[in-house]
């Protein structure tokens, strides 16, 4: 038995991202399921079309109002209360953005949340909004039947931070492609002490932080920065007056492909974010065989303590320590098998897709088995640069998690 899905977001692609890589590879292996399945976004930096149909996912765009960072979707709510008996469930994403109180307002039949809760606001503003915001914000996560946090640190914070029901809340991780991200023996390729940062160029990933342990290491670790974002222009003047400009390649924007013949030929990655809600990079890089050098916040903590061998944390802001630790991770032998088999986007799509038919089912009895939802068992690969009506234009700035 089908279900019709509506996935909504503050963005999806071509704006990549930790979440947009989320909720792109739910909603494909979804549709492979035979489920109908639609996002609701705002429309992205770089011209795009309205509306558009990938990987069997239908995109809906919205023209926003406000600032880059502060945006509300024009029609949105409208839309949301025409279509409120023509979706199943309806998912939102994002508890940071102005999403969540919108489809509560909407009162859709069947409303699920995703809150990709950080550990703390990223900027000096957002910080002054966070508590009259945690008002409205609580309010429309109550509106939710089901609240599903993608890491045991994320759940405990919103149980903690906003006082939200114990049995409202459950985990379900966020995940990688094991079909496309896997290793390769280290010793047959080249850049052995090749260094890996991935991800949006903002201040609060603190890659200024691994440009300055980067100056503390021998000359033979180069370091590749994958991503694009408003901190790259600072990040490049660092590397150049910190004397290591010579060993920094900025990449900006990379596809899939080329994300995996990254991680393939590193030997670390370094991730020194201060807030995040789960760690998709450290899932890619363990996925590689790459080993992992990241910030001692909750979220890594968590990953760290699931494989203690190819993740180790460091205090925030001691780049000494940092560079330390990456040259003993560099020398780690790391080629053994990581079962990562729940972390695959396969076993994430059926997860939800069986929390999603019982809230669909409950009020006609018991939910149904979850065979009974799943037409397509086979797993499917999901790379981010699906689709091609994108028209070039904007910026053209990628960004990942």
């Amino acid at each position: 038995m089908s279900m019709k899905i509506l996935q909504v977001t503050p963005d999806y692609y071509p704006e990549i991202g930790g979440i947009e890589r989320h909720i792109q590879a739910i909603s494909a292996h979804m549709a492979a399921r035979g489920h109908t399945v639609f996002v609701a976004t705002m429309a992205p930096r770089v011209a795009a079309p309205l509306r558009e149909v990938t990987n069997e996912v239908t995109i809906l765009r919205f023209p926003w109002v406000g600032t880059a960072v502060y945006r509300v979707p024009r029609g949105l709510l409208s839309y949301l209360r025409r279509s409120r008996d023509d979706f199943d469930i309806v998912h939102v994403h994002n508890y940071h953005a102005s999403l969540i109180p919108i489809v509560a307002l909407a009162r859709p039949r069947h409303m699920v949340v995703t809150p990709h809760l950080n550990d703390r606001p990223h900027s000096t503003v957002a910080q002054a909004l966070h508590h009259p915001y945690a008002v409205v914000g609580r309010w429309a996560l109550l509106s939710a039947q089901a609240i599903v946090c993608i890491s045991p640190p994320e759940r405990d914070r919103l149980l903690t931070r906003l006082g939200l029901p114990a049995d409202r809340t459950q985990v379900i991780t966020t995940g990688v492609d094991v079909n496309r991200f896997h290793p390769v023996p280290r010793s047959a390729t080249k850049g052995d002490l090749q260094l890996l940062v991935v991800g949006r160029l903002e201040p609060y990933k603190r890659i200024d932080g691994v440009i300055d342990a980067l100056a503390l290491l021998p000359p033979t670790y180069q370091l590749v920065v994958a991503g694009d974002g408003p901190a790259r222009h600072a990040l490049e003047q660092q590397a150049a007056a910190s004397g290591v400009g010579d060993r920094v390649t900025f990449t900006g924007h990379v596809s899939d492909d080329q994300l995996v013949d990254l991680y393939q030929h590193a030997r670390v990655l370094i991730n020194l974010s201060t807030a995040e809600a789960f760690g998709l990079t450290l899932i890619e890089a363990v996925a590689t065989g790459c080993c992992v050098v990241c910030s001692d916040i909750p979220a890594f903590r968590n990953l760290a303590a699931t494989f203690p061998d190819r993740i180790m944390v460091v205090p925030q802001g001691d780049n000494h320590a940092a560079s330390a630790a990456i040259e003993v991770m560099a020398q780690r032998p790391n080629e053994a098998p990581v079962e990562l088999a729940d972390y695959s986007w396969t076993k994430i799509a059926d997860n939800l897709l069986d929390l999603y038919g019982r809230l669909v089912y409950a009020a006609e009895g018991d939910a149904p088995p979850y065979a009974a939802l799943v037409s397509h068992p086979t797993p499917i690969s999901t790379p981010v640069s699906a689709g091609d009506t994108t028209v070039a234009g904007g910026d053209g700035t990628g960004r990942r998690e």
